[in-house]
């Protein structure tokens, strides 16, 4: 009975880190990128230059968080060739 509890306690752990990464990769992408339009309309009042800038922060962070899920791919990989091989 308590094996069992702390297992099921143990996913539902695993669970909220796994909604809880999504979101905070979600929130960092817009705010990151809002943050950046703003500061260079701030610096520069230009409105092409802003928007350069923000859609380079936003292509920067999408090549990261496909980079984050190759890596992550890749050691899950790595595990079951070391696991079962």
């Amino acid at each position: 009975m308590g094996r069992q509890r702390l297992q099921r306690s143990i996913n539902q752990l695993h669970e909220q880190q796994r909604v809880t990464s999504l979101n905070s990769t979600c929130f960092c992408l817009a705010v990151g990128v809002h943050f950046t339009v703003l500061g260079e309309l701030y610096a520069n009042k230009d409105l092409q230059s802003a928007s350069t800038a923000g859609l380079g922060v936003w292509i920067g962070m999408a090549i990261g968080i496909a980079a984050r899920v190759a890596v992550a791919f890749v050691m899950v990989g790595v595990f079951l060739l070391a696991r079962f091989v």
